[in-house]
């Protein structure tokens, strides 16, 4: 088995917080995130409806920025992570980005990896 603790950079970190982007759902039912579907307090509309791409590209999800919160601004992670999933981050009860795991122990996987590179 080939495992790697190395993080990877993700510079869109999610197809919700981009333009133009869209999950359609079995049903027609439209979201903006593959994590919401099937919950309706995120659905944005229905194909079958009236909608556009105008309206869709003016809501919360592409006004999320992980610049807007000083913990993202200032963590010295922020260009491997991109601010995380924003949908976490509405959920979550501080209403700010949940920080990736690497934020708490990237010295100590980089060092595993290191003292392991021959097995990967």
């Amino acid at each position: 088995m080939n495992i790697s603790y190395y993080p990877q950079y993700e510079p869109v970190a999610c197809a919700a917080i981009a333009a133009n982007s869209i999950v359609i759902q079995p049903d027609g039912d439209i979201q903006k995130c593959w994590n919401t579907v099937g919950n309706n307090e995120y659905l944005e509309g229905h194909i079958s409806g009236s909608f556009s791409m105008d309206q869709l590209n003016s809501n919360r999800w592409l006004d999320y920025s992980p610049y807007k919160f000083e913990k993202c601004r200032s963590c010295n992670v922020l260009p491997l992570c991109g601010g995380g999933c924003a949908q976490q981050a509405f959920e979550s009860e501080e209403k700010q980005p949940v920080c990736r795991e690497f934020k708490y122990n990237l010295e100590e996987m980089l060092e595993f990896n290191f003292n392991h590179q021959s097995n990967l």
